[in-house]
């Protein structure tokens, strides 16, 4: 039984299929709103660390979840079924990216450029090349 309510809009529309839809949205927005407190945090651990090895290690973690949610997104098969679920995936993409590029442009701001650590050019973190303009 479907409930229609003519200003709402359709993913709004309550019955038995769509009825989640709604509670997926706000579940994937609170998703959202803790990544940002997260990202965040990543820069301001990014500024505290001391040292390559403690900077590489950071970096290095943080290059690994970005890939792994990419891979994540690229192997969900895009249909109806997965629309919220690809929505997730790519927010948490573009956050965990975001995590590690701004965590790369802390540590490389703390080295010379002649003297930058060996993660940033890692072929783990090689999204990186693009945003932080060269390697």
């Amino acid at each position: 039984m479907q409930h229609v309510d003519a200003g709402r809009p359709e993913w709004y529309v309550s019955d038995v299929t769509t009825g989640p839809r709604w509670l997926a949205l706000v579940a994937a927005l609170v998703l959202l709103a803790a990544a940002r407190q997260a990202s965040a945090s990543a820069a301001s651990v990014a500024k505290r660390l001391e040292g390559e090895e403690e900077e590489c290690r950071f970096l290095m973690f943080l290059c690994k979840e970005a890939n792994q949610a990419m891979e994540r997104q690229a192997s969900t098969p895009p249909h109806d079924s997965t629309e919220l679920l690809t929505f997730k995936q790519s927010q948490e993409v573009r956050l965990r990216t975001r995590d590690a590029v701004e965590a790369a442009r802390i540590i490389a701001a703390k080295h010379p450029p002649d003297e930058q650590p060996w993660c940033l050019g890692d072929e783990e973190c090689a999204f990186l090349k693009d945003a932080l303009g060269k390697r």
